[in-house]
């Protein structure tokens, strides 16, 4: 058995309103700021993005309130998000191989608690190629199968499986057991979860292979106390390193790894348009704070007694 983590549909650019009353388990109407692009038989989100969440199709929706098809699961707050989705369901499909025949497994709801929709796939392997298409359950449409990039899982449930990662090494030799490997890359994707918050597969994969990098050499460099030294074959040719430069090696992984994390989050932010949500005053109020600060910390460090400059000591 697997777990087959499906990247969820990208509903960010999706037509979306606000709740202006409260929404309790049971309802099946609920009150919003704008209902304008929200028609019969839409499929919408709760409150994505939160612990609670569920989609809900669209009965009716005139003058700004919204009667649904089924009632709510759950309660919602005035001012809780709601966004427009063109599917409402996930579907797995595996094969024997990257561009064999795909065939569909499971078909379930889609899920915006958290950024994957999984699958618990009974008759999985680690060995199998997996696909997902996004699907809405009313209009029978689903995406292009062809254009859904393939992927594979770990027995483990982790982004990197240590196969990979001993590719993305170049270590052709038992230079660290698989078993070893394994913990170690599960407790890399562990700082990982803590460190990265996205919703994106390739951040969250790349962000594993850096770290798990760092800690994989750190764990040479270890067995190497004994010995002074690691020998293993990479790229094919026999390499030797010492305690000292496997530890060296192992701060560049983490230099890498938080440079990456660095950027991300940079463009992250400039993605999510963060200050684009609040009113113009606020968002004036909050630049001009931080352009205050900014000022108070540049006249500490450069104020000027009689007898010269004087630094802040940091």
């Amino acid at each position: 058995m697997v777990l087959i983590k499906g990247q969820n549909y990208d509903i960010s650019n999706q037509q979306n309103t606000v709740l202006t009353a409260d929404a309790h388990s049971g309802d099946t109407e609920i009150f919003v700021e704008n209902n304008d692009g929200f028609s019969v038989d839409d499929y919408i989100v709760m409150n994505p993005f939160n612990e609670v969440t569920e989609i809900v199709k669209i009965s009716t929706s005139t003058n700004n309130k919204i009667t649904l098809a089924t009632a709510l699961l759950f309660n919602y707050a005035e001012k809780a998000k709601i966004y427009k989705t063109p599917y409402n369901q996930m579907k797995f499909y595996s094969a024997t191989t990257s561009s064999g025949t795909y065939t569909a497994r499971a078909t379930t709801d889609i899920m915006y608690d958290q950024p994957f929709t999984e699958y618990e796939y009974a008759a999985g392997t680690a060995d199998l190629y997996y696909k997902v298409t996004f699907y809405n359950e009313t209009t029978t449409t689903e995406t292009d199968i062809d254009s859904s990039t393939y992927f594979q899982v770990s027995v483990d449930d982790t982004y990197v499986t240590p196969r990979e990662m001993m590719i993305y090494l170049q270590f052709a030799n038992g230079v660290i057991e698989i078993s070893e490997m394994k913990e170690i890359i599960k407790l890399a994707e562990m700082k990982v979860d803590l460190d990265v918050s996205s919703s994106n597969a390739s951040v969250l994969k790349i962000s594993s292979f850096l770290l798990s990098k760092h800690y994989i050499l750190n764990a040479l460099a270890s067995k190497a106390i004994s010995t002074g030294y690691i020998i293993a074959t990479v790229e094919g040719r026999t390499v030797t390193k010492s305690h000292t430069e496997l530890k060296k090696d192992a701060e560049s992984a983490l230099m890498e790894y938080n440079d990456f994390l660095i950027a991300n989050a940079r463009t992250e932010v400039s993605k999510t348009g963060f200050l684009g949500d609040i009113s113009s005053e606020t968002r004036q109020q909050i630049i001009d704070v931080m352009t205050g600060a900014q000022d108070g910390l540049d006249y500490e460090d450069h104020y000027l007694f009689s007898y010269g400059p004087r630094f802040r000591r940091r």
